[in-house]
């Protein structure tokens, strides 16, 4: 297939980009950072015209971002995201979106699946819902919606929580937990991301909206403990006010994206071993 990727030069563009070359798609980038901005419509359109598929990644995707520059972040995921629908729509190319299961927040709900209530508590997250539902709502869009877990591996940004974790306990560094540390979240590997994006690629099956999450949850403390038990190292904690919007239970349900074939390769441990490995090298 041919395949444009937005944000391809991101952490899970990275990751995705690779992926998709290996399966043998004929991949095109489109990334500010080679000069490729979404609000270019002309210069979209031109990309998107005669593919099968955009997968739109690009995106204010740093929460902390987010909440400093409300207006550069709602542009940007949401009036972006419509620019590359409408391209999309246009041009009769498949849409696929990634947007956050943070947009689920704290709805109430004990298990998240695909159908139950968004409740963002964070501007990232509330971004993501208004760009989902924009985009479902524009005529004679062959859209899909995946929802991924929070995501760690090789490359990451250095501002997500796994990174920092890892890098201040191999340097013996003091680590800070927000609030009590028992906020869970299902910590999936941004390949297993990746192979859950390529999998609906492939397939384009029925449903719109998928969840992508390793289904077991993990608190912020079994992730320190995990970190620790992989690298032979302790953790140094100072705990410190909890961060305002904190999602406190997050259990992802994938059973949508399992009944297609989907299997994560990575638990939490072989997870952070691997991304380890990498960091060490």
């Amino acid at each position: 297939m041919r395949i444009l990727v937005t944000g391809s030069k991101g952490f899970l563009g990275t990751h995705l980009v690779g992926l998709l070359n290996e399966r043998g798609h004929e991949v095109s980038e489109y990334d500010l950072i080679d000069g490729f901005d979404i609000f270019d419509e002309r210069k979209l359109e031109s990309m998107v015209k005669g593919l099968d598929v955009c997968i739109h990644l690009a995106a204010v995707a740093d929460l902390y971002e987010a909440e400093s520059d409300h207006a550069t972040c709602f542009s940007i995921n949401i009036d972006g995201a419509e620019i590359v629908a409408k391209a999309c729509s246009k041009h009769s190319t498949r849409l696929l979106f990634v947007s956050t299961v943070c947009a689920y927040g704290n709805n109430g709900f004990l298990v998240q699946d695909e159908d139950t209530p968004l409740a963002p508590s964070e501007v990232y997250a509330e971004s993501k819902m208004i760009a989902e539902n924009r985009l479902k709502n524009i005529d004679g869009l062959d859209l899909k919606i995946v929802r991924p877990a929070t995501f760690y591996g090789p490359g990451m940004r250095l501002s997500l929580a796994v990174s920092i974790f890892i890098r201040r306990i191999l340097n013996g560094e003091k680590i800070q937990v927000h609030g009590s540390g028992e906020q869970t979240r299902c910590y999936t590997h941004v390949e297993d991301i990746a192979s859950g994006i390529l999998l609906i690629v492939e397939s384009w099956p029925d449903e719109c909206v998928y969840n992508i999450a390793f289904e077991r949850s993990y608190s912020v403390l079994d992730l320190i403990k995990s970190i620790e038990s992989v690298s032979g190292k302790n953790a140094s904690i100072e705990f410190v006010d909890d961060r305002r919007g904190q999602i406190h239970q997050s259990v992802i349900s994938s059973s949508r994206l399992i009944k297609l074939g989907w299997k994560p390769r990575f638990d939490l441990t072989t997870g952070l071993l691997h991304t380890i490995q990498e960091v060490e090298k």
